[in-house]
């Protein structure tokens, strides 16, 4: 369903997205800043995809899973 432009679904899609990409820069100890750094994104731009606040191009998740080597497979295996 779409309120003022939201697609709600998507979003809870994006915020798991983002907890689990927030989940694994907290397991390497690490500030979002320092990473987004090393990725080649701005800080903003990182933070705002671990709160799920943006829709963000597939080749930075691949960037960030390639930092964290994790695989497309393996990241997604969880989630229903």
């Amino acid at each position: 369903m779409k309120i003022l432009g939201i697609n709600w679904e998507h979003h809870d899609l994006m915020v798991k997205i983002g907890n689990k990409i927030k989940e694994l820069r907290k397991n390497k100890k690490m500030s979002y800043e320092k990473i987004a750094e090393e990725i080649g994104i701005s800080r903003n731009c990182y933070n705002l995809i671990e709160h799920g606040y943006t829709n963000f191009q597939f080749e930075i998740l691949l960037y960030i899973l390639d930092y964290h080597n994790i695989s497309v497979s393996d990241f997604f295996k969880d989630f229903n």
